[in-house]
């Protein structure tokens, strides 16, 4: 379950509408790291004059990864953080969180467009908790050709990295295979 919902809040849910002040409280409680993200990128982009702040510090450990991944993949929750604090939230991989001005229009689009997801993607973040990345809770100082000879030498290779390949039978570029059910 995501979220830790008080009785009297479940109540409220079952007679009608539900206010974002008790439902944000609800998120706040449950989701301690989450908020914190969230709620300290809307401080730095208040503080700042970009047209957005995000995020390029790994979770320290799976149950705060676990945290913000449910914040950022919940609609419900998203939408009320924006109404409620006048910003709009966006996210990339397991940690990038970023809060835009609502007048930001070109810098979310630049953010969310599959060519900035693209180039955000780092070897080392495949599994970014296994591959050592962070080390106890903090950014490690790895490089991508460090990480890529680590996961080579624990047998990780990406599938575009395996297909399509050439036959040597023919030389001709082979299909990945398909998944055959059993029988």
């Amino acid at each position: 379950m995501s979220l830790v919902v008080p009785p009297g809040l479940l109540e409220q849910a079952r007679r009608g509408e539900v206010d974002d002040e008790a439902f944000l409280e609800c998120v706040r409680t449950s989701l301690p790291y989450a908020w914190a993200v969230v709620t300290g990128l809307i401080a730095d982009l208040r503080a700042g004059g970009a047209d957005f702040a995000d995020n390029q510090v790994s979770p320290p450990g799976e149950a705060a990864r676990g945290q913000l991944l449910r914040l950022m993949a919940s609609d419900a929750m998203r939408a009320a953080i924006e109404r409620h604090y006048d910003v709009r939230l966006a996210f990339q991989n397991c940690h990038r969180a970023a809060v835009f001005r609502p007048g930001a229009a070109e810098a979310l689009a630049e953010f969310t467009s599959a060519r900035s997801q693209l180039l955000n993607q780092r070897p080392e973040m495949v599994d970014c908790l296994k591959s050592g990345y962070p080390e106890r809770g903090r950014v490690a100082s790895v490089t991508p050709a460090a990480a890529q000879g680590r996961l080579r030498r624990a047998g990780f290779k990406p599938w575009c990295a395996q297909w399509p390949r050439r036959s040597s039978r023919t030389g001709r570029r082979e299909r990945p295979p398909t998944p055959r059910s059993p029988r």
